[in-house]
């Protein structure tokens, strides 16, 4: 890693960033840390960064998710007025005790 570092430092700091993430690794590689520690330190910085950006989106995602059902759940404007009542006032009126087998004798009245 660096020249004039201690092999075993730099040994340690070689097997930790070799089990960091692809993108965390190289991160990490091109700050040229002097210990294991400064690796560690600018390692766990970096992971925060990455999960507090994963949390947000997950949340902004949750959201927008929720905003979706709520829109596709909503009931659907009821009409003002039904035929059902219209038909009803059409029909009204007249006689109330009227047979309905002998409505063709009022048809044709």
């Amino acid at each position: 890693m660096c020249e004039g570092m201690f092999p075993e430092e730099s040994d340690k700091i070689e097997k930790y960033i070799g089990g960091l993430p692809d993108v965390i690794h190289k991160s990490v590689m091109e700050s040229k840390p002097k210990t294991v520690q400064d690796a560690i330190e600018f390692a766990t910085e970096l992971m925060d960064t990455k999960i507090s950006t994963l949390v947000e989106r997950q949340a902004e995602n949750e959201r927008k998710l929720d905003n979706n059902k709520q829109a596709q759940q909503q009931p659907p404007k009821k009409a003002r007025g039904t035929r059902a009542r219209g038909m009803v006032h059409a029909l009204g009126g007249g006689e109330t005790n009227q047979d309905l087998n002998n409505i063709e004798d009022d048809i044709n009245a």
